[in-house]
């Protein structure tokens, strides 16, 4: 039995790989789907989507994905980029060039054959120049070159490194005397993914035998207020469509069901995630609650099922619910007291007080309260509630109807008048 790990418990973002596996739950399906479908790790140039509803799992389920492929395919290399609220598509992209950067500084660089180290040294001067552009570490890089090597293009100069040709972005040349000074500035984006395709290149020449697995994680919560579908999420799949045409490469990114479908165009539909069911919730729960709380229960069941309920089936939410009602009592848990309906309520009607005297949220619980009193769980509101608290935790979207909302019946249940007992 493992000591209790209260940080761990009910932990809503994907866990650490030590418990991917041990907290995945019953999605055995789409699973063996995925794996099937990238059995012998197939080329190509499309760029693969897992999509699902909003907190439906889809960054546990590709992280168990990858674990299991990595097993089955023991020459696959793979790496994790999280989007989530990175701002701009260029963040994103650089954290892809870094990634591979590291992957040939140390572990190509080790076996590179004599016959070629010689240009591969050459090659990595050359990354390491633009490294140090593309992080903004230097405004630009000089260089003085004589008239019997330099090389002049009006988009860039091609640098010859052993059996592959490196692009070496935006050069600028001035002529002065008999030689040239060449200044190199920040690359623009489409020069950028150039560059990431050239580190490519050279993991393809070296080691064409390791393709490597790119998770973009949360692509279309680029948007550092997590707005779904932004601009700069589309101007990020523009982007790695080119990355993904690459032999040596396989792009895979989560995104939300909504924004797959308005963009299906631009993904291989791969895998898509339904929502859990209520038992499966409950398996979530009783994973969870061995291995991070010696197996003691946290909720009674009549608090467990107005939690599994509330969550519509998203294991994201039900974990965060779980985890702040729980934290909300650590002190009755600290008594191995399992938290019951009314804890459950005590903590909804705190949190209502909280929403009340917060200016985002203050002028919409009118109109929840209204609809409850009224008996009503659906309820009409104007505006984007994206920057609200209210929104995927009280309110969920009705789909189909903009401006209505399904109240969660966690808050329902804690807000909903007592009937005094019939005589």
């Amino acid at each position: 039995m493992r000591p209790k790990n209260l940080l761990r418990l009910f932990d809503h973002n994907p866990p650490p790989r030590e418990f991917v596996t041990e907290l995945f739950c019953n999605r055995e399906e789409p699973m063996e789907l995925g794996l099937s479908t990238l059995a012998g790790l197939p080329e190509c140039a499309e760029i693969l989507a897992v999509y699902g509803e909003t907190r439906s799992g889809k960054s546990h389920f590709v992280r168990v994905l990858l674990d299991k492929l990595e097993r089955r395919e023991g020459r696959v290399r793979v790496e994790v980029i999280n989007a989530n609220n990175r701002g701009v598509a260029r963040a994103v992209l650089q954290d892809v060039f870094l990634a591979l950067w590291r992957i040939l500084h140390e572990e190509v660089r080790g076996v590179v054959g004599p016959s070629q180290r010689a240009g591969f040294e050459a090659f990595l001067d050359d990354l390491e120049l633009r490294r140090a552009l593309v992080t903004s570490e230097v405004a630009e890089q000089s260089e003085e070159a004589s008239d019997s090597v330099a090389t002049t293009a009006e988009a860039g100069v091609t640098v010859k490194a052993a059996a592959f040709e490196a692009r070496a972005g935006d050069r600028t040349e001035l002529r002065s005397g008999t030689g040239r000074r060449r200044v190199q500035r920040a690359p623009t984006d489409g020069e950028l993914v150039d560059f990431i395709r050239d580190e490519l290149d050279a993991l393809r020449q070296h080691q064409v035998d390791r393709p490597l697995v790119l998770l973009v994680d949360d692509l279309d919560l680029l948007h550092r207020r997590g707005r779904e579908g932004s601009e700069e999420s589309s101007r990020l799949v523009d982007r790695l469509k080119p990355i993904a045409e690459h032999p040596q490469i396989l792009v895979i990114v989560t995104v939300r069901a909504a924004y797959f479908n308005g963009r299906d165009k631009d993904f291989n539909d791969f895998v898509r995630l339904r929502l859990l069911s209520d038992d499966d919730l409950r398996a979530v729960y009783r994973r969870h609650v061995e291995l991070f709380h010696e197996g003691v229960e946290v909720f009674d069941e009549a608090a467990l099922d107005v939690l599994v309920r509330a969550a519509k089936g998203r294991v994201g939410m039900f974990l965060k619910s779980c985890r702040d009602v729980s934290r909300f009592h650590a002190a009755q848990l600290r008594r191995r007291v399992a938290v019951g309906l009314d804890g459950v309520q005590s903590f909804v009607r705190s949190e209502l007080d909280e929403l009340r005297q917060n200016p985002d949220s203050l002028h919409l619980v009118p109109a929840l309260e209204r609809a409850l009193e009224c008996g009503q769980l659906e309820v009409e509101l104007p505006g984007d509630l994206q920057d609200t608290p209210l929104l995927y935790s009280v309110l969920h979207p009705v789909p189909g109807q903009p401006g209505r909302y399904a109240i969660s019946p966690l808050w329902a249940a804690a807000l909903r008048p007592r009937r005094a007992p019939s005589a």
